[in-house]
């Protein structure tokens, strides 16, 4: 029983000394050059290098927050972003599998679309992270 005591006492002390593996809190906004938002789609952070990458859906005000079980990880990221006028719709077939009814009209350039070909980038540091993107709004 003596032990059990002294092993939560040092998980307790790793927990609060932060021994653990350092995420951050990922947010912020994707807006069009006239500042309009982009109102439905999501973010997708693909690291240049070693961590895990993470995502978040867009608001239809163009906000995201990523969540905490992402484990967003400081560092440089490939930025990615999908971006449609409406959410994506689906319905469930007869063997329980989901379709796209339609696909929704894209609102950006394909080249947002895919972490290579994206001109985004990020640095995510350690802490709270507020970042902005702006995209190019399709014609």
């Amino acid at each position: 029983m003596k032990h059990w005591k002294s092993l939560v006492l040092f998980v307790g002390l790793l927990t609060i000394s932060g021994c653990g593996p350092a995420t951050s809190q990922v947010s912020g906004k994707v807006t069009f050059a006239d500042g309009s938002p982009l109102p439905f789609g999501r973010v997708t952070f693909s690291p240049k290098s070693g961590s895990a990458g993470f995502w978040a859906p867009l608001t239809s005000e163009g906000a995201f927050v990523v969540d905490v079980e992402m484990a967003a990880k400081p560092g440089e990221y490939s930025v990615s972003i999908v971006g449609a006028e409406e959410p994506a719709f689906f319905e469930t077939d007869a063997t329980g599998a989901n379709k796209q009814i339609e696909p929704p009209k894209p609102l950006i350039d394909a080249k947002y679309t895919k972490a290579t070909t994206s001109p985004l980038t990020a640095t995510v540091k350690a802490g709270k992270n507020e970042l902005a993107f702006k995209v190019e709004k399709l014609p």
